[in-house]
C-alpha cells in the first residue's frame, strides 16, 4: 500500500471513529467530551448549574418530591434538602454530626510509602487533607445523611500531582432506571457518572438501590414544613394580639363631632401618646388572654424533638444538658450513627477516592497495596479505659519479667492491649521492614540478650 493510501485509510478511520462517538453521544443524549471541556473553560472550571431555591413548602410538595425521586428525578428532593438546611435545628445537628466526623483521628493501613504520603510529615498537611478538604467531605456526608446519596468531582489542579474533591449540588443528580446509571445535569448537558473512574465520587450511604429511600429527608421534611408553618402562624398571632384593642366610652350628652374627634385620637394612637379625657369619659384596653401562642410553641417543640431524634438519635441537643457542648458531641449523637457515617465515608474514599490517586502516582500494579483510611470514633471514655489497661499490662509485664527472667512475649501483649509500636505497619506488634523512621537491628545484635535469657532459663 502506498503512503497516500495509508494516509487516506488513517484519515477515514479517524472520521469513522469521530462519527461513531457522536452517534453514541446522541443516542445517550449526552454531550461530547470535548464540548464538555470547552464549556468548563468558558465558565472557569465550573459545570454545576446555579442552585434553585424554593422558599415555601407544603406537605403535598413532599409527596410530589417522593414520587419524582422514585422515578430517578432528585431535583425536588434535592431542593427540599437545601431548604432543610435553612432550619436552625437541622443545620446545627448536621454541623455537629458531620463536622465532628471529618475531624476525627484517621488511621491509615497498607503500603508504608503510600501511607506516609497520605499522612504527610509532622505538623504538615499530607496528600489526604489536601486532596479531600474537610469542608467538602462534611458537605458530602451531609448530602448522604439527608438525601441518602451525594455526588462529588475530582478536579485536576495545575502544579499538583493529585486532584481535589469538590462536592456538587445533588438536586441535579438523575438516575436512569433503564440503564442502571446516574447522570449529572451540568450546564454542558447530562454527564454519565462512573464512580471511581478518577473523576466521579458517588457517596451512597442510603444503599445501592434507590438510596434516597434511606435518607432522612422525607421524615425531616414533614417536621420541617409543620414547624415552618407554626412559625408563620405564631408571627401572625403576635402581630394581631401584641397590641390590645382600644375601647372608648363617651358621656351620654357628647355630640357626634366630639365622638368623632376622640375616635381620630384613638386611631392615631402611637408611642407615648397623650389624650385629654373629658369628665365622665372612659378609655379601656382589651388584651388577649396570652395563652394562644402556646399551641404554636408546643408544636415547634415537638417538631424539634422529632428532628433531633432523626439526626442525633436523642433529645440531648434539644433539652440541653451535659452533652450540649463541642467537647461532648459524642454523648449527644448516638454512637452507632457516628460509626455509620464513618464507615460510609471510609468505604467511599477507599473505593473511589484513594485508588485513582494510587493508580496515577504508583501505577496499576500498586493497587493491591493501596492504603485504606479509617476514622477512629472511639469515645474519650473508652480511650481512658484503654490507656489504663495498657498501663496495667506494662506493670504486669515488668513484674512477670522479674519472675520469669524476661520471658514474657511483649509483642503479643502489645497486640492484645492495642499498644502502638513505632514501625508496626500490619498491627502484629513487631517492627516491619521498610517502616519510615525506624531501623531494624542487624542480625546478631540481639544474640547477647538471647544468651542471657537462655542462661536464666
Amino acid at each position: 500500500m502506498s503512503l497516500l493510501s495509508r494516509v487516506r485509510a488513517a484519515a477515514g478511520a479517524a472520521v469513522i471513529q469521530a462519527v461513531g462517538k457522536e452517534r453514541v453521544a446522541r443516542a445517550l443524549g449526552v454531550p461530547l467530551p470535548e464540548n464538555v471541556e470547552r464549556v468548563r473553560k468558558m465558565f472557569g472550571g465550573q459545570l454545576a448549574p446555579p442552585p434553585v431555591s424554593i422558599l415555601e413548602w407544603f406537605q403535598d410538595d413532599i409527596h410530589t418530591a417522593k414520587r419524582a425521586a422514585d422515578t430517578g428525578d432528585l431535583k425536588l428532593a434535592g431542593q427540599l434538602c437545601h431548604a432543610l438546611r435553612g432550619d436552625g435545628m437541622v443545620l446545627g445537628l448536621l454541623k455537629a454530626r458531620t463536622g465532628y466526623l471529618v475531624r476525627l483521628p484517621k488511621r491509615f493501613t497498607g503500603n508504608v510509602e503510600m501511607r506516609a504520603a497520605l499522612e504527610g510529615p509532622d505538623h504538615r498537611r499530607g496528600v489526604f487533607e489536601a486532596m479531600f478538604p474537610a469542608k467538602e467531605l462534611a458537605a458530602l456526608v451531609a448530602d448522604g445523611i439527608l438525601l441518602g446519596v451525594g455526588i462529588a468531582e475530582l478536579l485536576p489542579v495545575e502544579g499538583r500531582s493529585f486532584p481535589v474533591l469538590r462536592r456538587l449540588d445533588p438536586q441535579y443528580l438523575r438516575y436512569r432506571w433503564n440503564e442502571g446509571r446516574y447522570y449529572y445535569d451540568s450546564i454542558a448537558g447530562p454527564l454519565p457518572i462512573t464512580p471511581g473512574d478518577g473523576r466521579w465520587i458517588l457517596h451512597s450511604p442510603g444503599g445501592e438501590i434507590a438510596p434516597w429511600n434511606g435518607g432522612a429527608w422525607f421524615g425531616l421534611a414533614r417536621a420541617f414544613v409543620s414547624k415552618d408553618h407554626a412559625f408563620m402562624y405564631e408571627e401572625a398571632y403576635a402581630a394581631k394580639h401584641a397590641h390590645p384593642a382600644r375601647v372608648a366610652r363617651t358621656a351620654a350628652g357628647a355630640t357626634q363631632t366630639e365622638r368623632l374627634g376622640f375616635l381620630e385620637q384613638l386611631i392615631a394612637w402611637g408611642i407615648n401618646t397623650v389624650i385629654e379625657m373629658p369628665p365622665s369619659w372612659e378609655l379601656d384596653l382589651i388584651e388577649s388572654n396570652g395563652v394562644g401562642y402556646e399551641v404554636y410553641e408546643q408544636l415547634t417543640n415537638r417538631r424539634n424533638e422529632e428532628i433531633a431524634l432523626i439526626l442525633s438519635g436523642s433529645k440531648v441537643l434539644v433539652d440541653g444538658g451535659s452533652a450540649f457542648s463541642n467537647d461532648k458531641v459524642y454523648e449527644a449523637i448516638r454512637a452507632d450513627l457516628v460509626q455509620e457515617d464513618a464507615d460510609g465515608l471510609g468505604h467511599t474514599l477507599n473505593t473511589q477516592g484513594i485508588p485513582p490517586w494510587v493508580n496515577v502516582t504508583y501505577g496499576a500494579d500498586a493497587l493491591e497495596e493501596a492504603p485504606l483510611v479509617e476514622y477512629d470514633v472511639t469515645p474519650p471514655a473508652d480511650l481512658k479505659a484503654e490507656a489504663e489497661a495498657q498501663k496495667a499490662s506494662a506493670e504486669a509485664i515488668a513484674a512477670w519479667d522479674g519472675l520469669t527472667g524476661n520471658r514474657v512475649d511483649r509483642d503479643k501483649m502489645a497486640v492484645r492491649y492495642r499498644v502502638p509500636i513505632k514501625g508496626d505497619v500490619d498491627g502484629d506488634g513487631e517492627v516491619d521492614e521498610g517502616a519510615p523512621g525506624v531501623e531494624l537491628e542487624e542480625p546478631g545484635e540481639g544474640d547477647d540478650d538471647e544468651q542471657e535469657i537462655d542462661e536464666a532459663a
